[in-house]
């Protein structure tokens, strides 16, 4: 009879050969064996553990290490060792693999709650380690693969959230009963199901039973036996990416312990999503930057085609744009080997249903016209994800990349994955074919058209609307929350809101179901308004889906806001390429354009006050980028005059406060720069209470001592 658990086990570290590099003295009672004899010993040689048979597992070719020289993360087993203390002992041996290559090994009894907080800690700090240099698709299989072993689950997938918001998609599955998981529902509206509500609520939730749950709608997997559920979501600094979710055929009593481990690797998640994400968006500003002048675009395209690549996991890919009814202009990674699409190099890109839908499909096999329900292709043929290239109302292109999934990866995953690059490479193509004079062909013709006469809206100082060059004032529209709907859609211009949400903007402190008959109402005003030629059902600048609102990012809508932040990413694009005189215009009409602040008319409204202090600080940092252009061009008294603008709008920015202390020294006035600083200390002082930092000081210390100019500016 194996003896009662007396002790609460221990850790021990391996290298990455086995040997033990440190000992946890808790584990001496129970192998009796202290730390001096156990250093440099080889684990196998201290546990001795067997299986319930008596079968030896603690060998030179132990499974839990070989796991992990496998690619594994944590691996565990059930160990019956004979503690000279103790007797036999039933405990758990859990291996997680350390970033340095080695193992944190952790002994403890077989029991219920027997998580271990080191065990945890050393299991994320490998998983982010890994996550780090990894794609998006295989770190996601490494977080559930992870999760599946340390939460003692049955079966563990991930799901991401659609480019519209509106939705979820499945993108991995790994553990018991693929099928019944995967088959019956691979997408989850906003509030269905458990990810839905993941996704509507941000928050973690766990089921009851499950054959008692309501709120789980997958009848296959309660058939298949599972008897607990829970769902956290990834959240990243941007908001909710997805979610995960572990199902348990063994109810875990114990389950909220789980909660902080699963929350964490979530957090990990949304980390890395975001990090992709950015280096996805950097990649194609630098493709612009390098290609921007080339008259031929064939490099930049394909350097684009091998970001997005990289982004979704694929192998191969191609790249078509229209030509007029000719044979489409066609980029591909390795033309010999990337089979080419027979419907898009005909021309006939009205019959490709990725085109037409503009939302992608998946395909199994070489020719485009085998269109399948998604699933995983065979091995021979590989599966292809198509996305079209769409910008506003035109359709520019369209993009093919080829996978050969392992089992547990999912083809609806990469397609969402695949429309978010091609977000990144719509905008890319569309300012590399502004920028140069090349023959690229986006004559197509545009898929949605919108029939109204364009529409300006300018935001700064106060609102303004122009439809077709007419000015249309707020004396004549009847209903002013019109005028506000369109400032808050313009505000959150290309995100779908929820019609509920807007309801609490526009009528504050009232019950949104008795609202809704009136905000249809000003919703059909401000649609004849934008568009009063438009047909009901068939609205082009103010979309629905689903019961959520946006204002087209259609280029016939110009608002003055964006105007002002495109032309700051021109003119840093243009700083970095060595360009000043062109970055100096940049910033000159981006100036120009801030007339004061955003939708100064709106001062207490909530849902407007972070769009103004973003742009307000983005106007500062323009005015200061602008002042040491000025300043390099020996422009004196214009960058005197743009820091003085700036440090009307925030006293408090020591950056600034120090850039017209330079520019005061470089044109020769030391007394004035020095005054600025006192000028400085007397703001900080009176305003926070607090000090200078000491790079202000000691630029002040250099200036008093009249050192050089170039030393300054260091």
């Amino acid at each position: 009879m194996l003896a009662s658990l007396p002790f609460l086990g221990g850790h021990l570290v391996l290298d990455a050969d086995g040997r033990v590099v440190e000992w946890d003295e808790s584990l001496t009672p129970l192998v009796g064996i202290s730390r001096s004899e156990a250093i440099g010993r080889l684990c196998y040689q201290l546990v001795g553990g067997t299986d319930v048979k008596g079968q030896l597992i603690c060998t030179p070719v132990c499974p839990l290490r070989a796991a992990l020289l496998e690619g594994r993360i944590t691996s565990s087993a059930t160990l019956t060792i004979r503690s000279p203390l103790y007797g036999q002992l039933l405990v758990q041996c859990r291996l997680t693999a350390l970033p340095t290559g080695g193992a944190l090994a952790v002994l403890q009894p077989e029991m219920p709650g027997g998580d271990n907080l080191v065990y945890s800690l050393a299991g994320l700090a490998t998983l982010a380690t890994r996550l780090a240099v990894q794609g998006l698709p295989q770190g996601f299989i490494e977080a559930l693969d992870y999760l599946l072993t340390a939460a003692q689950a049955s079966a563990a997938e991930l799901y991401l959230v659609e480019p519209e918001g509106t939705a979820v998609v499945l993108v991995c599955h790994i553990g018991d009963a693929r099928q019944a998981f995967t088959q019956e529902r691979a997408r989850f509206r906003r509030g269905e199901g458990f990810p839905g509500l993941t996704l509507a609520t941000g928050s973690l939730l766990i089921s009851g039973e499950l054959s008692r749950e309501a709120r789980f709608i997958r009848d296959s997997v309660k058939r298949e036996g599972f008897r607990q559920y829970i769902s956290a979501p990834i959240i990243g600094p941007s908001g909710c990416h997805g979610g995960i979710g572990l199902a348990f055929r063994i109810p875990r009593p114990e389950i909220q312990h789980l909660t902080p481990v699963i929350t964490a690797v979530c957090a990990v998640l949304g980390l890395r999503i975001e990090a992709a994400r950015a280096q996805l968006h950097e990649s194609t500003r630098a493709c612009v930057a390098r290609w921007g002048e080339s008259p031929d675009l064939t490099g930049a395209v394909r350097s684009l085609l091998d970001e997005v690549i990289r982004y979704t996991g694929a192998t191969s890919g191609e790249f078509y744009l229209p030509a007029n009814g000719a044979p489409a202009q066609r980029v591909a990674t390795d033309s010999a080997s990337v089979p080419q699409c027979s419907v898009l190099a005909r021309g006939t890109f009205a019959v490709c249903p990725a085109w037409t839908t503009e939302r992608g499909v998946v395909l199994q096999g070489a020719c485009p016209q085998w269109l399948l329900p998604p699933r995983r292709a065979r091995e021979d043929f590989g599966l292809w994800c198509c996305a079209p290239l769409v910008y506003g109302d035109r359709v520019l292109g369209l993009i093919r990349v080829k996978h050969h999934l392992p089992g547990w990866l999912l083809p609806h995953g990469t397609l969402v994955l695949l429309r978010e690059a091609t977000t990144e490479v719509s905008e890319a193509l569309r300012e590399l074919n502004q920028r140069t004079r090349a023959r690229l062909t986006l004559s197509a013709p545009p898929v949605k058209a919108i029939g109204a006469a364009e529409v300006h809206i300018r935001c700064f100082d106060g609102f303004e609307l122009e439809l077709g060059g007419r000015v249309v004032t707020a004396a004549s529209i009847a209903r002013k929350r019109v005028l506000t709907l369109l400032k808050i859609l313009t505000t959150y211009r290309g995100h779908f809101l929820p019609r509920d949400r807007l309801i609490e903007w526009l009528w504050p402190e009232s019950d949104p179901e008795t609202k809704r008959p009136q905000f249809h109402v000003v919703v059909h005003e401000l649609r004849r308004l934008l568009e009063p030629a438009g047909a009901r059902h068939h609205w082009k600048v103010v979309v629905a889906v689903d019961d959520r609102y946006a204002l087209t990012s259609s280029p016939s809508v110009v608002v003055d806001a964006e105007q002002f932040e495109h032309l700051l990413d021109a003119a840093c694009r243009c700083e970095q390429a060595g360009d000043r005189q062109e970055a100096m215009l940049a910033y000159q009409r981006a100036i120009a354009l801030y007339r004061g602040d955003y939708l100064e008319d709106e001062a207490s409204a909530s849902w407007c006050v972070a769009r103004r202090a973003q742009l307000r600080r983005r106007y500062i940092d323009a005015l200061r980028r602008l002042a040491v252009l000025y300043r390099e061009a020996r422009m004196w008294e214009q960058s005197t005059e743009v820091l003085l603008r700036a440090l009307s709008l925030d006293d408090l920015d020591e950056e600034l406060h120090r850039e017209l202390m330079v520019t005061y020294w470089a044109s020769g006035r030391r007394d004035q720069a020095m005054r600025q600083y006192a000028a400085c200390v007397r703001a900080l002082a009176d305003e926070l209470g607090i000090a200078p930092s000491v790079e202000t000081v000691k630029l002040a210390l250099r200036i008093r001592a009249q050192v050089g100019i170039s030393e300054v500016q260091e």
